[in-house]
């Protein structure tokens, strides 16, 4: 069985962006020998500067993915997830 087959097989992963504005979610499907979009959303959160990201902030940012996964048409549980680096602290040790 080649690559491509093994991957039309089961869901391929939900992209989705964290970003300073919103969170955008992506879900592509293998139609043939074709990608097309399975199913697309934006969450919007305000900004960093309205609201700093709290430990119930992101509570309730994660609950409002969860429900625009559950509720926008996409399909398993892996996903692929970026950050804007304004939202990631990293320290050098």
């Amino acid at each position: 069985m080649r690559l491509y087959d093994r991957l039309i097989l089961k869901p391929l992963p939900i992209g989705i962006d964290i970003g300073a504005s919103g969170v955008r979610l992506l879900q592509f499907h293998a139609s043939g020998r074709r990608l097309g979009v399975r199913a697309a959303m934006h969450v919007p959160i305000t900004t960093a500067h309205e609201r700093p990201m709290t430990g119930s902030r992101a509570i309730e940012l994660a609950d409002a993915v969860r429900d625009a996964v559950a509720t926008g048409g996409f399909w398993g549980k892996r996903c692929v997830v970026s950050f804007d680096n304004r939202l990631v602290r990293s320290r050098l040790v």
